[in-house]
């Protein structure tokens, strides 16, 4: 088996740690909690994260639970230098490049500076993350496991 990037570990890991944190509000929340049915944040448009969910919002400790095992099953892919693992990383980081793009946009159109500041480091991390994952380093060694 192939030595496994750093980086690609870390990711590994940071995907656990959302796991735990999702598997976590999905218990309490079935349990009879209404953490993800309250109100939070900061500003006037706040709302609630179960809220987000739409027609599932009734369902919403179900959602994290559903989203934990799947933060379970990408962090056991990448550490298993999974192709596929690779692959959804980088459309999720694409994605998110063009969320992040589209709300710096609408920030400096709104001239909502603090909103357009705070994308800024945003999207130099999810761009960075991106082109380390793209790197031929990384590549090869998700390359060499599939063999």
């Amino acid at each position: 088996m192939p030595q496994r990037p750093l980086g690609v570990s870390v990711l590994s890991a940071l995907a656990v740690m959302n796991g735990l944190g999702a598997l976590a509000l999905g218990v309490v929340t079935l349990g009879g909690s209404q953490v993800l049915y309250q109100v939070s944040g900061i500003g006037p448009n706040r709302v609630a994260m179960a809220f987000l969910l739409g027609p599932l919002s009734p369902y919403a400790g179900w959602v994290a639970v559903t989203l934990a095992l799947l933060f379970f099953g990408l962090a056991y892919a990448l550490f298993g230098l999974r192709t596929w693992a690779l692959h959804t990383v980088l459309a999720i980081l694409g994605l998110s490049t063009i969320g992040l793009l589209a709300a710096l946009g609408w920030a400096l159109a709104h001239q909502e500076w603090g909103t357009a500041v705070a994308a800024l480091p945003k999207i130099a991390l999810v761009v960075g993350l991106g082109v380390y994952l793209a790197s031929p380093r990384v590549q090869q060694a998700f390359a060499v496991s599939q063999r």
